[in-house]
């Protein structure tokens, strides 16, 4: 209910997924890719997933409502790989469905 409240009416249960896995591997101190991602849940994923997932970067001219969850780098080792992680924002709604999860009301702001 925490995500459902928080996300735009439009997301799909694949970007759900996508930002969760993202996330999860952050805060995990992982450092997660599209593509890691994208083999680790395979066919669960919606094939749109490569343009939509970007609803969760910080905006940008390209995705001007983007949703500001999460950032990518351009890894050192290879810089054709990006890395997601999670902004101050990201985190807060990831500590928000922690809560929820765990039977604690929170209230994002």
């Amino acid at each position: 209910m925490v995500l459902a409240r928080l996300a735009p009416e439009r997301m799909t249960m694949s970007q759900a997924i996508f930002f969760l896995v993202a996330g999860s591997a952050d805060l995990a101190g992982e450092q997660p890719t599209y593509t890691a991602i994208k083999d680790q849940l395979g066919d669960q994923l919606n094939r749109s997933l490569h343009t939509t997932y970007r609803i969760f970067m910080e905006p940008s001219r390209a995705f001007p409502k983007g949703l500001g969850w999460l950032t990518s780098e351009v890894c050192s080792a290879d810089n054709r790989v990006k890395i997601l992680s999670l902004t101050p924002e990201g985190k807060k709604v990831m500590q928000a469905l922690a809560a929820s999860m765990n039977g604690k009301s929170q209230h994002h702001t």
